[in-house]
């Protein structure tokens, strides 16, 4: 859905935070993986990568409507 999609870049100075919106749905048994190259930073609601500069805020509540 387009309306659930960002437009905007996001841009933050170095040593600030930065919260990118991703909106999936109907995953059934799929993960969405955040990746970075051939890096996974995340997997599902799970943080994979060690750079603890990442977090996942997962939330299986509300729908845009």
């Amino acid at each position: 859905h387009l309306k659930d999609s960002l437009t905007t870049p996001i841009v933050t100075a170095e040593g600030h935070t930065a919260t990118l919106t991703c909106v999936a749905r109907n995953l059934g048994d799929h993960n969405l993986v955040w990746r970075y190259g051939n890096k996974i930073l995340t997997a599902g609601d799970t943080r994979v990568t060690s750079d603890k500069r990442f977090s996942v805020i997962h939330d299986d509540g509300g729908f845009l409507q």
